[in-house]
């Protein structure tokens, strides 16, 4: 069970997960519990973390 007095005048950023739960799934569901919602996004991981493959890749 969720306190909805945690989320009250609280500012809420949604990231959801492509091969998750979208952004607009968590949005609806938030929704009930309060707060307001600033942004809502859905991205692939890969997307959102740095990692190998983001670096420029050199054939030799």
């Amino acid at each position: 069970m969720v306190d909805k007095a945690f989320f009250a005048d609280k500012k809420i950023c949604i990231l959801g997960d492509r091969d998750g739960i979208p952004g607009p799934a968590i949005a609806e569901c938030m929704q009930t519990v309060g707060g307001e919602i600033l942004f809502t996004s859905t991205n692939a991981l890969f997307e959102l973390l740095p990692g190998p493959w983001t670096w420029p890749i050199k054939l030799v």
